[in-house]
């Protein structure tokens, strides 16, 4: 997907902890709307003399680097980030056009733009960098903050909150004269809908603020009626996060006993940093 940069394996590689550019970033980030083919970004795509003979022209790389299924996948908990209709997204000031309290202490509103997109924001310890990388069908961006030598944004900075706006700005303008459309969904695909507080499965036409519809692969259906804790992670059996209990209290892996509630919210259920 077009990351240069040194992979250190360590476990919080997960969470982003490595350091890559806005180009590498942004590059890989359009394979997931590239139906999983990486396309390499060039800086002048073509010269021309003043006779209009071509003197150069960029050939981009492009390969295959996912499944265009696990891409489609991607993109849509990407959606999600910046999806306002459930005020849950960490770059939901761009989906919603949510009013935001400057330095300066106005309140500047940021319109919804009204089309599909999707993205990522990303905040580092300390708030010493800030990020918002995201897409519509046929435009990719990426917005990066911090300083040459890094010291903190401020208290309460995060790539939502201010690299958000930067990219909406720019993104209305840009869709105004690129246009845009719909995300294409990949053949052999199907959506399911779910409780987004309990994950119960419900019926094709449920609606409401609780239902959130999530793609599937034809052959691989989910089982239904299995209640797994595993925190998320795909970890062998010998290195288990913690035991199962019942529908509310489980043991961590110290030993101690703690209850998740039924509608957990980011304060109370996490994965940890400010991603």
């Amino acid at each position: 997907m077009g990351i240069e940069g040194k992979l250190e394996p360590v476990p919080s590689l997960c969470l982003g902890v490595a350091d890559l550019s806005v180009k590498e970033m942004t590059a890989a980030n359009s394979t997931f709307v590239n139906k999983g083919v990486y396309i390499s970004p060039v800086v002048i795509k073509r010269v021309e003399d003043n006779s209009g003979n071509l003197i150069f022209e960029a050939r981009p790389e492009t390969r295959e680097a996912l499944d265009e299924n696990t891409a489609y996948t991607m993109l849509t908990l990407m959606k999600g980030v910046i999806d306002g209709a459930y005020n849950r997204g960490t770059g939901k000031t761009i989906g919603t056009g949510m009013r935001i309290r400057t330095r300066t202490g106005d309140r500047v509103k940021y319109a919804n733009i009204q089309y599909p997109m999707a993205g990522k924001t990303g905040t580092t310890n300390d708030a010493k960098d800030v990020w918002f990388v995201g897409f519509t069908p046929n435009i990719v961006a990426g917005c990066y903050m911090g300083y040459d030598r890094p010291q903190s944004l401020g208290r309460g900075a995060s790539g939502g909150g201010m690299c958000g706006p930067v990219f909406n700005r720019f993104m209305k303008k840009a869709i105004a004269e690129y246009g845009s459309s719909d995300f294409e969904v990949p053949p052999n695909t199907y959506f399911l809908k779910f409780d987004r507080f309990s994950g119960a499965r419900l019926p094709n036409d449920a609606t409401g603020d609780h239902v959130v519809a999530e793609l599937f692969r034809e052959g691989e259906e989910p089982q239904f009626g299995i209640s797994i804790i595993d925190g998320g992670f795909g970890l062998g059996e010998d290195f288990q996060l913690f035991s199962g209990g019942d529908d509310t209290q489980i043991t961590t892996s110290t030993g101690k006993k703690k209850t998740i509630a039924k509608k957990a919210t980011f304060g109370s259920l996490s994965s940890g940093g400010l991603y």
